[in-house]
């Protein structure tokens, strides 16, 4: 009797061992199943243009895996959105006619629709900026996910998961990279509409010689008065060719 009790004993370890070996061996190669999809998603969304694509987000993995694919997700749909919005307000027809004649003969003589239109347009793209050197800093990257909504098992595996998908040495110059380039953009996009404003403030102040003529243009009748406004107006080109350049050279780091 004694050894018939040993041998059933004996059946059910062996019975426990084969099934806990078996659900290692399922919970392993689940986890290597929801890695790799979590890696193809990811190297998908960075590899996107944050400026042109679509960044909408569809959650393919499970569990943890899709707390961390929706968090990185998110964040590079946060960078696109600031982005985009820079290029939508840059492209803005009341910006880009802001100094076409016949936008000039409409708010003459004061010009202040102009004048807030360049607030307006500063005010946006800088609030744009500043969201963008946010997004690209550490502590914000690092605080996208809480640990403590993580599984208490496996917390620091997941972690480290997200930060292996999102903060490595790339991306880090990277970030680093699009935090200059956007700091570039602020100081040129200051620089060019703080010149705007100044000829904007200067046709006020010489109304009565301003000739605008919307097939001939800008013109005045005293000719000191024509050349002060071609030197405003040459300076203003010249920091919008810098700033051609400059976002060039950036780009192509």
């Amino acid at each position: 009797m004694g050894r018939k009790i040993w041998n059933f004993i004996k059946g059910i370890f062996f019975v426990f061992t084969a099934i806990l070996i078996g659900l290692v061996i399922f919970v392993f190669v689940i986890k290597e199943r929801e890695e790799t999809i979590l890696k193809e998603e990811l190297i998908t969304f960075q590899n996107k243009d944050l400026g042109v694509d679509n960044f909408n987000i569809s959650i393919k993995t499970k569990g943890d895996y899709a707390y961390v694919e929706e968090a990185i997700k998110k964040y590079y749909k946060s960078l696109s959105s600031n982005v985009k919005d820079i290029n939508f307000y840059l492209n803005n027809n009341d910006f880009l006619n802001i100094l076409a004649t016949e936008e000039l003969i409409k708010n003459r003589p004061d010009y202040t629709y102009s004048h807030i239109t360049v607030k307006s347009t500063r005010s946006k793209i800088n609030k744009a900026i500043g969201e963008i050197d946010k997004l690209c800093s550490e502590d914000t990257i690092k605080d996208l996910i809480n640990k403590d909504e993580l599984m208490p098992i496996g917390r620091s595996y997941y972690y480290d998961l997200f930060l292996k998908y999102i903060y490595t040495e790339d991306d880090i110059v990277r970030l680093d990279n699009l935090k200059e380039e956007m700091d570039l953009v602020s100081k040129q996009l200051n620089s060019f509409l703080d010149k705007i404003d100044e000829i904007l403030v200067f046709l006020h102040k010489n109304d009565e010689e301003v000739i605008l003529d919307e097939e001939k243009g800008i013109n005045f009748s005293d000719k000191d008065t024509l050349n002060e406004f071609k030197k405003l107006y040459n300076e203003l080109l010249e920091i919008a060719g810098n700033f051609i350049s400059d976002t060039d050279d950036e780009k192509a780091l």
